[in-house]
């Protein structure tokens, strides 16, 4: 066999390799998720977590957009309608981020004190919900 051939053969064997570990970890986030979400406790910690990566995004952008506003507001004259769209985006901005601190603090109460412990079966059913909407398969064609 020629060298070329085993280079060829190895890079094949390692693309399935990839596409393998690929196919396992969508397939281990889909059985993790659907337990997650089918769980009350579980649910309301794991969407907690995610209003918290938010407002961590939030708390550079906020600033950021104030600034943005700041520097062409010293500038009335010029550009109205993008100081327009930068008040309008801080307003949404900061009602979004009000709203995501009230949302994370309820749930991180409901994760925390949990009442009766919550689980919605059957299972395969979250599974092949969370296969279809976060991993759709392509259109045909």
């Amino acid at each position: 066999m020629t060298r070329r051939n085993k280079s060829k053969q190895k890079n094949t064997h390692d693309k399935r390799a990839r596409e393998e570990r690929g196919r396992q970890r969508e397939e281990d986030f889909v059985q993790h998720s659907a337990a997650v979400l089918s769980c009350a406790t579980k649910a309301a910690d794991e969407i907690a977590g995610v209003c918290d990566h938010l407002l961590e995004e939030l708390s550079f952008e906020l600033p950021y957009l104030s600034l943005a506003l700041e520097i062409w507001n010293e500038h009335p004259e010029l550009a109205q309608p993008l100081r327009a769209v930068l008040s309008q985006l801080l307003e949404v901005s900061v009602a979004y981020d009000q709203a995501l601190h009230r949302a994370g603090e309820q749930l991180q109460h409901l994760a925390a004190n949990p009442g009766p412990h919550t689980h919605l079966e059957p299972i395969e059913r979250y599974r092949r919900l969370v296969r279809e909407r976060l991993f759709p398969e392509p259109p045909p064609g």
